[in-house]
């Protein structure tokens, strides 16, 4: 009998391209949606101040950064691992995420978290837990030799 007969490769690559237009529609929507929460530009930014404490507030706002970081960069991953012929069309959808990806990281710092600092949490938080016991045990031996203790 066969497999049905989906369309010509015309007729998915029109399928695809609506389905990549659909995604920036809302990418750029939530990020109109995100603009239109912050403040008008004519009221003074708010005071940086550094955050060293582990209130739960603090954490509750690490952590949604963290989070949101880490589904942009999923998205990112993949936008990037899709069939490399249609590259152009995913060019606008990938720009929209890595835009929205830099704003997070400016608010991020703009707030007074360390981005290196953060960048660290996100590779750790990327290791198997056995693998990153591991990894901190050795770099603990290691800074104990070193006398950096």
């Amino acid at each position: 009998m066969g497999r049905p007969r989906i369309g010509t490769p015309e007729e998915a690559a029109e399928r695809k391209r609506q389905q990549t237009a659909s995604r920036v529609r809302r990418l750029r929507a939530r990020r109109a949606e995100a603009l239109a929460t912050t403040p008008p530009a004519d009221t003074p930014p708010a005071p940086v101040v550094p955050v060293y404490t582990s209130s739960p507030i603090a954490s509750m706002r690490i952590l949604g950064f963290v989070e949101r970081i880490e589904r942009l960069e999923t998205e990112l991953v993949a936008i990037r691992s899709r069939n490399p012929t249609l590259a152009a069309a995913y060019a606008t959808e990938r720009t929209a995420v890595q835009s929205e990806l830099k704003a997070v990281w400016k608010e991020l710092e703009d707030i007074g978290f360390s981005a290196a600092a953060t960048r660290e949490i996100l590779r750790l938080r990327k290791m198997d837990d056995a693998d990153r016991r591991e990894l901190e045990a050795t770099v603990a031996l290691y800074k104990q030799a070193l006398g950096m203790d």
